[in-house]
Formats: C-alpha cells, sequence, structure tokens
C-alpha cells in the first residue's frame, strides 16, 4: 500500500499529463486554422455550407473566424493551467479546485 504522498503525486502526474496532451490538441489546432489555414478559408470550409439553413449567414462567418482563435488561447491557458480554479476545463476534479494547497493538506 502506497502513503499518501506517493498517491497525490501519482494523481499530480496524471493531470499533468492530461492537461498538457488537451491543452496541445486544441493549440494545435487552433494555430493550424489560423496559421495555415486561414480565417477566411475555415469559415468557407467548415461554417458556410449551413448557410442555407435556419442560421443567419452573418453569425456564421463570425463563428467562422473566431473559433481558431478560441482553440489557440484556450489550448495555451490549459497548458499552463490558467484555469484551474474554475474547474481546469473538466479535467480537475474532487477537491483540487478553490482552494488553497495547504488547506487541502489540512483536511
Amino acid at each position: 500500500m502506497r502513503a499518501d504522498g506517493e498517491t497525490n503525486l501519482d494523481r499530480s502526474w496524471a493531470l499533468l499529463l492530461a492537461r498538457l496532451v488537451l491543452g496541445l490538441i486544441f493549440f494545435m489546432a487552433g494555430a493550424w486554422k489560423v496559421f495555415q489555414l486561414g480565417l477566411l478559408n475555415h469559415a468557407r470550409k467548415y461554417f458556410l455550407p449551413f448557410g442555407d439553413t435556419f442560421l443567419p449567414v452573418w453569425s456564421l462567418w463570425t463563428v467562422g473566424v473566431i473559433i481558431p482563435f478560441i482553440e489557440l488561447i484556450a489550448g495555451a491557458l490549459v497548458m499552463v493551467a490558467y484555469s484551474r480554479g474554475a474547474g481546469g476545463f473538466g479535467i480537475c476534479s474532487g477537491d483540487c479546485h478553490l482552494r488553497p494547497s495547504a488547506e487541502r493538506a489540512a483536511l
């Protein structure tokens, strides 16, 4: 049986790996869309085919251009653990949010 410190260390490494993998996936998808595909081409290819639906065309253009930036920025923020206090995009579970580490250790 492992000591509490080793279990917490294993959990920390697992959370770090999950956060880095998820953040890298979003960051690279956003980087590809912004720098290689292009924002307007992204909107034309993936959003404008829905122009004949009930959605207004202006909203398709807006979302199609903004989404790559959101992926790029959100991926970078996940990798640096910026939003751990707000749940870490669903990665952080249990008691790892909203409490300073000293307070968690006292529990």
